[in-house]
């Protein structure tokens, strides 16, 4: 059974909620809104309950839709929020997007049929920058363990960028080529080369690079 989006509706007109509502039943069950029309039972259901995305009204009785926007992003500053405000209203709703708001809806009959593609788009792409930060710790975890295993390698061990610019050298490749890190890094590690095999080496390199092959080249320090 496929989960229902959970929405948090932050709106104080009884006129506006259904208006939502009758917009988002056309998607046949896919949501699940709870609503909320008062400050105070807004951050009672933001603390309590898990929600997908918050969906408020610009004009609130005594609260208005930055103020929801703020709490939410103190509070939980992944939860996506949409502003909901009237026509003629969207400096307002740019000065909300400014403040991290994920989007905003006109709300009239005509821009209301928008809403459900909108959060859609807004969750789409909370999930690509969700996986993307995920994928960049990973790196991160990879290349930490790559060096930890790398510093205690019993052989040398260097990197370069497709260029040939050295981006790391480990203590080993150090011990054997004569050179410290500063020294090795960018072109630096080429003085490392014996003399007459340079020539061999920058060619093979630049074939490899051409060809975007493999290249497995013995020479000397």
């Amino acid at each position: 059974m496929k989960t229902k989006i959970r929405i948090l509706h932050v709106d104080d007109s009884v006129h506006d909620r259904i208006l939502v509502l009758d917009a988002l039943e056309k998607e046949h069950g896919e949501y699940e809104v709870v609503s909320a029309d008062n400050r105070n039972k807004f951050e009672k259901l933001l603390s309590e309950c898990e929600f997908d995305l918050v969906l408020s009204d610009f004009n609130i009785l005594g609260f208005d839709g930055l103020q929801v926007l703020e709490v939410v992003k103190s509070k939980k500053p992944d939860l996506p929020v949409i502003i909901v405000t009237g026509t003629g209203s969207e400096e307002i709703a740019i000065q909300a997007m400014k403040m991290g708001a994920a989007d905003y809806v006109i709300k009239s009959v005509k821009h209301i049929q928008s809403l459900s593609p909108t959060i859609k788009s807004v969750l789409e792409h909370k999930l690509l920058v969700k996986n993307h930060n995920e994928a960049l710790e990973l790196l991160k975890e990879n290349e930490q363990l790559f060096k930890t295993l790398a510093e205690e390698a019993p052989v040398g061990i260097f990197k370069t960028d497709s260029f040939g610019n050295t981006t790391y050298v480990n203590p080993r490749w150090c011990e054997i080529a004569g050179l410290n890190f500063q020294e090795a890094n960018g072109k630096g590690w080429i003085n490392a080369i014996y003399p007459d095999d340079k020539n061999m080496l920058t060619e093979e390199w630049q074939k490899a690079l051409y060809n975007n092959s493999p290249s497995v080249i013995e020479y000397r320090f």
